[in-house]
Parts: structure tokens; sequence; C-alpha cells
């Protein structure tokens, strides 16, 4: 996948795991809500990762550490690269 058709199914995937989580909230129980949620936020996941592997990290907290290869930090800024 591209960079952009790797940003749009996360944004996708990500919305639909927040709508299906608010769903949770007021009916807990909902075995195929559960089910779904589990599924689709460990393909969330899979192309965070895939997406961080390739293009560097989504957000500058919250899921890497300082010393993680690739960080931004560690590189040139994003207006550096050409």
């Amino acid at each position: 996948m591209t960079k952009d058709q790797l940003l749009t199914q996360i944004s996708a995937i990500s919305l639909i795991v927040h709508d299906i989580h608010l769903f949770l909230d007021t009916h807990p129980g909902d075995a195929k809500a559960l089910k779904d949620h589990k599924k689709l936020s460990e393909e969330l996941q899979k192309l965070v990762r895939e997406y961080e592997k390739k293009y560097g990290p989504l957000m500058n907290f919250g899921h890497q550490t300082v010393d993680a290869e690739g960080n931004w930090i560690q590189g040139a800024w994003p207006w550096q690269n050409k």
C-alpha cells in the first residue's frame, strides 16, 4: 500500500473502532460487537505498525519510545526531507 492508502485505511478503521467502543459503553455484553472490536483493533494496530515501519511515527508521543529506531527526533525534521 502507498502512504496515502495506509493513512486512509488507518483513518477508516480507527473511526469504526471508536464507534464500536462507544456502542460497547452502552451494550457491554454484545458478543458480536466485542468480537468486531477485537478484530478491528488488531487490524488497526497492524496497519499502524506497517505505516510506522515504512514512514515513521504517526504521533510524536505515546506509542514509541524516545530511542525507537526511525524516531523523528533522531532524523531530519519533516520539512527537511526532500
